[in-house]
């Protein structure tokens, strides 16, 4: 299994906008994004997310680590 890579919030967000999400709410610093049936939270800015954190958000829009991993391999996260 490999590791998770760290991202920051904001390379999270644009993430899953290529995902289908949308942000529908921005209040301080957060950003809430939805799809048709899921929805999250998460931190703007560019500082690094704790991998606690980046594992929460993947497990509320049920995206799995290695899809994750691949994704970032393949140059999905920017």
């Amino acid at each position: 299994m490999s590791r998770i890579p760290k991202v920051s919030g904001n390379q999270m967000i644009r993430y899953l906008q290529r995902k289908g999400f949308v942000i529908t709410r921005r209040k301080g610093s957060h950003a809430t994004l939805r799809n048709k049936s899921m929805f999250t939270t998460i931190p703007v800015g560019n500082k690094v997310m704790p991998i606690g954190t980046q594992y929460g958000i993947l497990s509320d829009v049920n995206i799995s680590r290695e899809r994750f991993v691949d994704d970032y391999k393949n140059k999905l996260i920017t």
